[in-house]
């Protein structure tokens, strides 16, 4: 409403307007998610001024709308958690026993453990299937869990794997060391072979490394607190083109951009299914879950799933998933949860229009 009153597209107020302590302004993550959400949705040739656009079918009429949100959990919002243990076990037939005990609720989180751990370990030459994760909680044996209670998790164990892995890289520059007669410092692993990094031609395979010695795998656990770095969180948006019948009322959501700017993409494939999946509930948010409640014995009246009304797979729209990479947090990965925050913009209702008359009482009112 502001921006209309100045005459203003309302993406160049927002970016003008909005920030976080810990950065500057124009924010570049909100330029970010904001330009690319209007790019997608076609901003610039759907928005029209109010009651200036086209009809369609004679009733109905067409709009471009968007949303934007700081985004949701960054490492250092995390403190609270206390310690984030792992461990890696590295045998000598170079696979790996990854310990990183979490529950899967659905948002990927597994498969991100996997994969921070493959990257990590990249120097040696593992790839994913050649990890066995450990997730199942043992009281008496096992590390912490990595409470599930929020999407932080697909980011916070990767970090202690990187951690973990360099410790790693020492322990085997260490055992290396006699056996090719070169302090540990002046080792390097790289593609599964230790070389002197004077001489790269003399070295050894890890494995031949391991398989010379009595076959111990080699063990290592760290626990660490979340970074307290403070760099901010970057930003969320949704755009949407939306359709409304002025003869019955009838709204329906032609398509939505999601757009989330997550520092490091963890696990593309499940990152972008949440954005996809958190709309399901975003929709039904903001268009049909009103629970309607009897105002003298606050009884709800439509507490079932018929007169409730979630939305189906027919009430769907186009739905594009876009991720980016611009803000930047601490650590290894410096990455953000976007699990809970794919809803948090789409659900959002315009500002109420209040009509205003000219005199109380008065029927001329605009």
């Amino acid at each position: 409403m502001l921006a209309e009153k100045l005459g203003m597209d309302p993406l160049d107020l927002a970016v003008r307007s909005f920030g976080h302590e810990w950065g500057t302004i124009p924010d570049k993550s909100l330029v970010a998610v904001l330009r690319e959400g209007a790019e997608r949705i076609g901003w610039r040739e759907k928005r029209y001024a109010p009651g200036a656009g086209p009809l369609y079918e004679g009733e109905r009429v067409r709009g471009v709308g968007f949303s934007f949100h700081p985004g949701w959990h960054a490492e250092w919002q995390e403190l609270r958690r206390g310690q984030v243990q792992v461990g890696i076990t590295l045998h000598p037939d170079c696979t790996v026993t990854l310990d990183a005990p979490t529950i899967e609720t659905g948002t990927g989180s597994n498969t991100c453990n996997v994969l921070g751990c493959a990257e990590a370990l990249s120097f040696l030459g593992v790839r994913p299937e050649d990890i066995s994760w450990v997730a199942a909680v043992d009281t008496a044996t096992s590390l912490k869990d990595c409470v599930q209670t929020d999407s932080a998790v697909a980011f916070l164990q990767s970090e202690v794997l990187a951690v973990a892995a360099q410790e790693l890289k020492q322990r085997l520059c260490a055992l290396a060391a006699p056996v090719l007669g070169t302090p540990a410092g002046e080792l390097t692993i790289r593609d599964g072979r230790i070389a002197c990094a004077a001489a790269p031609e003399r070295g050894i395979g890890v494995k031949d490394l391991l398989w010379q010695g009595d076959l111990t795998p080699l063990a290592v656990k760290v626990s660490r607190r979340p970074a307290a770095q403070k760099s901010g969180v970057p930003y969320i948006a949704s755009f949407a083109e939306v359709e409304v019948d002025r003869g019955t009322g009838r709204i329906q959501v032609l398509k939505l951009v999601i757009v989330n700017d997550c520092g490091t993409v963890m696990y593309a494939g499940g990152a972008e299914a949440q954005q996809i999946g958190g709309q399901c509930m975003a929709i039904g948010e903001a268009l049909t879950e009103e629970i309607v409640y009897d105002r003298a014995s606050g009884v709800p009246l439509n507490f079932n799933f018929i007169d409730h009304k979630i939305p189906t797979m027919a009430d769907m729209p186009e739905i594009e998933p876009v991720l980016l990479e611009v803000w930047r947090g601490a650590g290894e990965y410096g990455a953000c949860g976007i699990g809970e925050g794919t809803v948090t913009c789409t659900r959002a209702r315009s500002p109420t229009r209040f009509t205003t008359c000219s005199a109380p009482g008065s029927t001329s009112c605009r």
